[in-house]
């Protein structure tokens, strides 16, 4: 039996080695295309059109932890760790805009019952609240570190690519870099005690 989980545990690392270059690929243009969002999109989005980019770039940095994760079978990975801080603080983008849609869409009903106090709290129909600037700047923060520890592995990692390697992570490239730009929408479905995203408890899926 344990020669068995042996041959077992030999046949998977070996894949992971085989694979790794495909998983590294597919990691670095999931974080470059989060990075497209951040920086090119949301600045200039609807607030309904920045919660479904926030929810987006929830998604694509799951994809790139759990393609990491496959690559580097390490707790202690540098870029991992800067990868869970900006889920968290898209998280927390998430809520915020939501919140902020919902208190919009809601404020006659809710005047009715808090009096000016809703009024007083709504907010314009587009424009970035004080609350998510400050947690945008935040992102903007976490995002330099991120690719700044990224670019570094991405380097370190193509030095021991074989030529082999190196071909099949430049088509691995090229097809999840079509994949990832054609995706515009995600839904969430929470599970208790799941670990997959921000708060480690929702599901993203791809619509």
């Amino acid at each position: 039996m344990l020669r068995r989980t042996r041959k077992r545990d030999i046949h998977k690392y070996t894949l992971i080695q085989l694979n790794s270059c495909v998983y590294f690929a597919r990691r670095d243009v999931a974080f470059f295309r989060l990075k497209k969002l951040i920086y090119d999109e949301i600045k200039s989005a609807s607030r309904e059109d920045r919660y479904r980019f926030y929810q987006l770039s929830q998604y694509l940095l799951s994809e790139a932890v759990q393609a990491g994760k496959k690559a580097i079978e390490d707790e202690n990975d540098s870029v991992n760790e800067f990868f869970f801080l900006l889920s968290e603080t898209l998280g927390a983008a998430v809520a915020l805009v939501k919140y902020e849609l919902v208190l919009n869409e809601e404020s006659e009903k809710f005047r009715k019952i808090t009096g000016d106090y809703v009024g007083n709290t709504t907010f314009g129909k587009d424009g970035f609240s004080g609350s998510e600037m400050n947690i945008y700047y935040c992102i903007e923060d976490l995002m330099e570190y991120a690719e700044n520890s990224l670019t570094e592995d991405v380097l370190k990692r193509k030095k021991t690519f074989t030529k082999e390697e190196k071909k099949r992570y430049r088509i691995a490239h090229s097809e999840y870099r079509d994949y990832y730009a054609n995706l515009k929408k995600v839904k969430t479905i929470t599970m208790k005690g799941c670990l997959y995203n921000s708060a480690f408890n929702t599901h993203i899926y791809p619509m």
